[in-house]
C-alpha cells in the first residue's frame, strides 16, 4: 500500500498538461542524444604546430641521386674544392679556363636514418644515396651574351639540381684573377646576374609558348591561366633584379 504522505503530495501537484509532458520527453531525448554525441566526438586537437615556411629548397626536386655544380669565376679554387670533395686529382692550374669540359664524380652520402630503414625492412636490394658533383668551367662577365665559354657554361649549370658558389677571398699575386682584383662580393653579383639573365631568357621563351597554346577544355584553360600568372610573376621578379629563390 502507498503511504498517505505520497498520496497527499500527488494531490498537491498541479495537473500535468500534454504540452508539459511533451517538453519533458523532448528534454530527456536531448540529454540522451547529447551523451551519445559526446562519446562519438573525437578528442580535442592539441595546439596547432606552425608549419615551416617554404624556402629556396622547395624549388628543387627530392631524390636520392642529386647533381650539384661548382660555379664561380676562373681561378678561384673550383677544381681544388672539387678534388677535396671527391678525392680526385683533376688538373687545377694557374690560368683561366683550365677546365673546359665539366668533370663529374659520384660521392656517397652516408645517413644513419637510411641504414636504420634498411635494417628494419630488410629490402631485397639496397641503393645507397649519392651526390654527383660537377666541376664547371669558370664564368666571366657577359657569359649570357657569349663571353668566355658563354652558353656552353650556362647549359652545364642548367643540367644540375643545384649550384655551389665558390668565391675567392685570398690575396696572392701569383694567382691570376680575370678582373685583376679580389672582391668576392662583386664576384657573386656577376655570377648571379649572368644566371638571372639566362633565367629571364628561358622564362620569356616559356611565355611565348604559352601564348601560342589555345586550350579548349575548361580545366586546361584554368591550368594555363595559373601557369601564365606564375610565369609573369617570375619575369617581373627577374626584371627587377631579384632572385627567384628569395622572392
Amino acid at each position: 500500500k502507498k503511504s498517505p504522505r505520497k498520496k497527499e503530495r500527488k494531490k498537491e501537484r498541479a495537473p500535468t498538461t500534454s504540452f508539459a509532458r511533451g517538453v519533458r520527453r523532448w528534454n530527456s531525448s536531448a540529454r540522451r542524444l547529447l551523451k551519445k554525441t559526446k562519446k562519438r566526438m573525437p578528442p580535442k586537437k592539441k595546439d596547432a604546430v606552425e608549419e615551416e615556411p617554404l624556402g629556396p629548397w622547395s624549388l628543387g626536386r627530392f631524390s636520392s641521386n642529386l647533381k650539384v655544380g661548382i660555379v664561380g669565376m676562373p681561378n678561384v679554387g673550383k677544381s681544388t674544392l672539387y678534388n677535396a670533395l671527391t678525392n680526385c686529382a683533376i688538373p687545377a692550374e694557374n690560368f683561366p679556363f683550365c677546365t673546359i669540359d665539366p668533370n663529374n664524380t659520384r660521392v656517397n652520402v652516408p645517413d644513419e636514418r637510411f641504414d636504420w630503414l634498411v635494417d628494419m625492412h630488410k629490402p631485397k636490394s639496397v641503393v645507397q644515396p649519392y651526390l654527383e658533383v660537377v666541376d664547371i668551367a669558370g664564368l666571366v662577365k657577359g657569359a649570357a651574351d657569349g663571353a668566355g665559354l658563354g652558353n656552353a657554361f650556362l647549359s652545364h649549370i642548367k643540367a644540375t639540381d643545384g649550384v655551389i658558389h665558390c668565391l675567392r677571398a685570398f690575396d696572392d699575386a701569383d694567382v691570376i684573377h680575370v678582373e685583376d682584383r679580389v672582391d668576392p662580393v662583386d664576384d657573386i653579383e656577376i655570377i648571379t646576374n649572368e644566371l638571372r639573365v639566362k633565367d629571364l631568357e628561358f622564362m620569356n621563351n616559356t611565355k611565348a609558348k604559352l601564348d601560342k597554346d589555345r586550350p579548349t577544355a575548361p580545366a586546361a584553360k584554368k591550368e594555363k591561366e595559373n601557369e601564365m600568372n606564375t610565369v609573369n610573376k617570375v619575369i617581373e621578379c627577374l626584371e627587377s633584379g631579384k632572385d627567384v629563390r628569395n622572392n
